[in-house]
Parts: C-alpha cells; sequence; structure tokens
C-alpha cells in the first residue's frame, strides 16, 4: 500500500513538473520569438521581448545645412527608415510575424518621404509581398495601451500584406491616411480612433479621423 501510494505521487510529481517545464519553455519560446518585435519610440534594445524594445537607429541624415532657411523641413531623403516601424517591418519582410507597441510610435514629417510640403508627405514601408505582417500594442494576453500617432506629415503606404488590431491610431492633422496599395489589408478588432486635438468624432470633424484606401495615394 505505501509503496503504491509513493509510485502514484512520485508520477503526480513527474507530471506536474513535466507540465511547468513545458509552460516555462513556452513563455520563453514566445517572448524571444525571432517572428515577434517589440517597439517604442522610447525603446533601447534589440526588440527581442517587452522590457527590450526595439531601438531605432539613424540609416539617413539631414543632409539640408543647419543654416539653410529649410532645416527644419528636411527635404530631399527617405527619412521613414530611421522610423522604429520600418525598421522593425525590415526584420520581418522574408518572414511575415508580429510588430508588438509596448509604448507609442509617431510618425511626423522627419520620418517621412521629403518628396512634397510637411503637411502631405508620404510613409512608405519596406516591401514583403504575401508575408503577413500585423501591428499590434496586445500580445500574449498583455494590452500595452500604445497608440501609433500620424502627425503632420503622414500618409501609409502598405508594401505587401498588412494586419492591424488592438491599436489605437491618433491623427495629429486632417487627411490622414492609410493607403493600402491593393495588399491585402485587414483592420480587426480594438481598433480606435482618436485626435491628438480631442475632437469628437462627428461628420463635421471626419476629415481629422484616419481615412483607409484600398489603391493608392496617386493616380496611376
Amino acid at each position: 500500500m505505501k509503496h503504491a501510494l509513493k509510485s502514484a505521487i512520485f508520477f503526480v510529481t513527474v507530471i506536474f513538473a513535466m507540465v511547468f517545464l513545458m509552460g516555462l519553455l513556452s513563455h520563453n519560446a514566445a517572448a524571444s520569438s525571432p517572428n515577434v518585435i517589440y517597439i517604442s519610440d522610447a525603446g533601447t534594445g534589440d526588440g527581442s521581448s517587452p522590457s527590450s524594445p526595439l531601438k531605432a537607429v539613424t540609416v539617413i541624415e539631414n543632409t539640408t545645412p543647419p543654416s539653410d532657411p529649410n532645416y527644419q523641413f528636411w527635404y530631399g531623403q527617405r527619412y521613414y527608415m530611421n522610423c522604429v516601424l520600418y525598421q522593425a517591418f525590415e526584420k520581418l519582410t522574408e518572414t511575415g510575424g508580429t510588430v508588438v507597441l509596448v509604448g507609442d510610435v509617431t510618425i511626423g514629417y522627419s520620418k517621412t518621404y521629403s518628396n512634397s510640403s510637411i503637411t502631405s508627405r508620404d510613409y512608405y514601408f519596406p516591401d514583403h509581398g504575401e508575408n503577413m505582417i500585423t501591428v499590434t500594442s496586445s500580445y500574449n494576453g498583455v494590452n500595452y495601451g500604445a497608440k501609433l500617432t500620424l502627425t503632420e506629415g503622414a500618409y501609409l503606404s502598405l508594401s505587401g500584406n498588412t494586419t492591424f488590431e488592438n491599436i489605437t491610431f491618433a491623427t495629429g492633422e486632417t487627411n490622414r491616411a492609410i493607403c493600402c496599395n491593393n495588399n491585402k489589408a485587414v483592420f480587426g478588432e480594438g481598433i480606435v480612433c482618436v485626435t491628438t486635438s480631442g475632437h469628437d468624432a462627428t461628420p463635421s470633424n471626419a476629415t481629422r479621423f484616419l481615412s483607409i484606401a484600398g489603391g493608392t495615394r496617386y493616380a496611376a
């Protein structure tokens, strides 16, 4: 009887240890998955975990001399490549995956393509074709409540299959838009749209909120 009881206790202990170990391994794998990149404008890490959000590196410097009257406008370069969101997408172009905002990310004229007025510039994502990339601020059971803010110069142009879900879009100017460029685009649950100026969502304020275009911003 005692032998049977000891065997039963040993069996239960082993099972418990196996379940605990599997859960621990699963958690660690989720936290460090190569197809999940954690980002924030305040990031200082490598993007491998919520506690180490990706730090953006400066790829393109502002080449306009500070003495030039146009210095503030950052003319002539693809400054969107300096944005942490762009750099996270770059890491997933061959595989697809998930970009998790654990802190706010803002895209303004200094992180766009300086091809026009600072109030209407383009932001291009790296090409990733049919490799689906999801952008969210909720992952693995944690809602980070982060915002993706488009300020004075950001029209987002998708360059592959993209999903947005469980994220807040904040717009700081009128006529901000996501142009899907005929890519598969999914706008899932948990999307909230607000303005940085606190305008109510009424018909008279419609242009202050995010718009979505299935095609391109420019006529072919």
